[in-house]
């Protein structure tokens, strides 16, 4: 390989590339404005940030129940309250207003003393459907007596709906009436006869400190049918002569049960069997 040199026998300088020609070196200054620019830009994001978190989203007022109520409480400013809540948490059919004061005059001229037909809990917003109706024309309230035994044992509370049947002493079971609201509770009639006894030995006790505390209930006040009032008396008559009333706990969304007649036991048990061990004696 042929060596070239220069003329004065010295190896070539070779001259480095130049990278940029113009460039500048970079100065404190320019260092600096970049910091500004960088920390301006984060100012204005993590304002943007804040504005966005702090937006308030459209609101408005409902009503709530203030505590936990049972079925067939009336409705006051002691367990009613009015507050402000996001739109998209408010519930559909719910009682509502973008105005406080007008939410507060529907109540009172719509809602106080009005009954709850369920139970409610705390913060749960009222709805229309949750008020219990009034009695309508053809509606009558009666008192019914049922032992314990013979009523879901004291399962059964206001504003459930329940069946109630009948059965002759030894002798066939009917149905009496079907999907009927319970109104309220009661005392059994033994309890009533001694709390009145108790008052007039006592005079000057007070009626609420004689009461049991949470009593299973031994009489059921019902919303019935009007034309259904005669069938109820005959049954609570019945009970004198060894008759029984029963009221089962039913389902408010099922249909009103059907059957196809009065039964009895030997009936149930036997079936259409006319054998000698299925014979009436």
């Amino acid at each position: 390989m042929e060596n070239y040199s220069s003329p004065s026998g010295m190896p070539p300088q070779v001259s480095k590339a130049k990278s940029g020609g113009n460039d500048k070196p970079v100065t404190k200054r320019a260092v600096s404005l970049n910091r500004r620019i960088a920390l301006i830009f984060a100012v204005v994001m993590a304002l943007l940030v804040v504005l966005v978190l702090t937006q308030s989203a459209p609101t408005s007022y409902v009503l709530v129940v203030s505590k936990q109520i049972q079925p067939l409480t009336s409705l006051s400013t002691d367990n009613v309250s009015i507050v402000k809540v996001d739109n998209k948490a408010i519930e559909n059919g719910a009682l509502t207003s973008s105005d406080a004061g007008a939410l507060k005059a529907i109540f009172n001229s719509t809602f106080n003393s009005k009954k709850v037909n369920v139970q409610m809990f705390k913060n749960q917003q009222l709805h229309k459907e949750y008020i219990a109706p009034d009695l309508l024309v053809d509606e009558q309230l009666i008192s019914l007596s049922v032992k314990s035994g013979d009523a879901v044992v004291g399962k059964i509370n206001a504003g459930d709906f329940v069946d109630v049947w009948a059965g002759i002493s030894n002798g066939p079971v009917s149905l009496v009436a079907s999907n009927i609201q319970v109104y309220s509770l009661g005392l059994s009639q033994e309890q009533l006869d001694s709390l009145s006894n108790t008052i007039v030995s006592k005079p000057d006790s007070q009626k609420s400190a004689l009461l049991p505390g949470n009593p299973i209930p031994g009489s059921y006040v019902l919303k019935i049918k009007t034309f259904d009032v005669l069938k109820f008396l005959a049954i609570s008559n019945s009970t004198s002569s060894g008759g029984r009333v029963f009221v089962t706990l039913r389902s408010p969304d099922a249909t009103s049960t059907i059957v196809n007649g009065p039964t009895d036991a030997h009936t149930v048990i036997c079936g259409a069997r006319t054998d000698a061990v299925c014979s009436r004696k």
